[in-house]
């Protein structure tokens, strides 16, 4: 019995890791604009491996961060066609490699070693997303909020009365995000998941309408 009870509470603390991992991986904030916490995301996740040794690669992770490194190399092709290097860009594109490495083998592992399933990996995902739908509503309800929020995100855009950017620094990522979080109930409604999903998958409709004009679309 004590075998038992101490494999569910690992299993918990695993599956907390790694729900917090998929939101500073998504939502991380910058504090101050310097401390990126979605980088919290890497040493979460390396947690959840602690004493496995079989650590692997797949294909899909080399076509994943040969993409990655396509772009960054673009963004300091562009750079240099205009004279001059800019840091800020080539330092966010070299912060994204690093992570998309880091995730993608972490992720990858903690399924195939069975540390966490697909389905749990999918309706975490949904759960992280749902939060962020509901802080873009809330946001809209509460303009003080909104305001906290966007100083924690670094939104520097203009506010807009019936537009909120949730857990993010753009209106347009926000939409996106509830965009993606809209297909995913959807998903798993088709799947027979649950009638639960058809209120979230509403709750992401509604907070893609209060986003933006091209997330709507």
């Amino acid at each position: 019995m004590l075998f038992v009870a101490s494999a569910e509470v690992s299993s918990l603390i695993t599956r907390t890791l790694a729900f917090f991992a998929i939101f500073f991986a998504i939502f991380g904030p910058k504090l101050g604009g310097v401390v990126d916490l979605s980088l919290l995301a890497v040493p979460l996740g390396l947690l959840c491996l602690v004493g496995k040794q079989r650590v692997s690669l797949s294909a899909e992770i080399l076509i994943v961060v040969g993409f990655v490194c396509a772009v960054a190399i673009y963004a300091v092709l562009v750079s240099l066609a205009y004279g001059a290097i800019d840091l800020q860009v080539v330092l966010r594109h070299f912060r994204a490699l690093v992570s998309t490495c880091a995730l993608s083998v972490i992720f990858y592992n903690v399924g195939r070693l069975g540390i966490l399933s697909v389905d749990r990996f999918t309706r975490s995902v949904h759960a992280v997303l749902l939060i962020g739908a509901v802080f873009v509503l809330v946001g809209i309800l509460s303009p003080s909020i909104k305001q906290l929020m966007a100083d924690l995100y670094g939104f520097d855009k203009r506010m807009v009365p019936l537009r909120s950017a949730g857990l993010t620094a753009g209106y347009d990522t926000a939409g996106y995000l509830c965009a993606a979080g809209a297909f995913l109930a959807a998903s798993l409604i088709l799947m027979g998941r649950g009638s639960r999903y058809f209120l979230t998958f509403t709750v992401f409709l509604a907070a893609t309408v209060f986003t933006s004009r091209t997330s709507m679309v």
